[in-house]
């Protein structure tokens, strides 16, 4: 967002990651063996998804295509806590955490 008003560029992108936050449900979390991303009402052609662990170092890195469900093994994971984040048209639109147990 480019703006003179940085007021209103913040608050134009924290309703469009609300948008998103409300659209993608994880589960379940805690995870043992996978995890499932579920998409409604989100057009998820060539979406990028990143995993981080603690340290923001990237785990792993997953392109969608066309799905509105994603399941992903976690069983090899490090238990602790993670941050997942769905990257669209080269911006972040939502992060969550997420925990390996």
């Amino acid at each position: 967002c480019v703006s003179v008003d940085s007021m209103a560029c913040s608050m134009k992108t924290n309703v469009q990651e609300l948008r998103y936050n409300e659209d993608i449900k994880i589960y379940p979390n805690p995870a043992t063996q996978f995890l499932t991303l579920e998409f409604e009402n989100i057009n998820l052609m060539n979406h990028e998804l990143l995993l981080f662990d603690q340290q923001g170092q990237l785990i792993r890195e997953l392109t969608t295509e066309t799905s509105d469900k994603i399941t992903f093994n976690t069983s090899q994971l490090t238990k602790g806590l993670y941050l997942i984040q769905l990257i669209t048209e080269g911006q972040v639109r939502i992060t969550k955490k997420i925990i390996v147990d």
